[in-house]
């Protein structure tokens, strides 16, 4: 899909949905509304977060692009890891 469309426009839909996704969050409490709202999330999340890593791919060159995309693989799994008990 990249290769189709400009990154920046990904990144730009990718931003927009996210910004829906809470809004809709917002706006439709209920089971199906969040639901919803995080469906549309998870969609923005597979835009922005490639973007993201070759954006961080492309600034660094030899071993400062291993350790560099290593912060950002960290960085995620550890959110990934810390989220659950962070929503209690």
């Amino acid at each position: 899909l990249g290769d189709m469309l400009r990154d920046a426009r990904l990144l730009r839909t990718g931003l927009v949905l996210f910004v829906l996704s809470s809004v809709l969050g917002v706006v439709l409490p209920s089971g199906p509304g969040l639901l919803l709202g995080r469906a549309i999330a998870w969609i923005a999340a597979g835009l922005v977060i490639p973007y993201a890593v070759g954006s961080v791919a492309r600034a660094y060159d030899g071993a400062t692009r291993a350790t560099a995309l290593g912060v950002v693989y960290a960085v995620m799994g550890g959110a990934s890891a810390a989220a659950p008990a962070l929503a209690l």
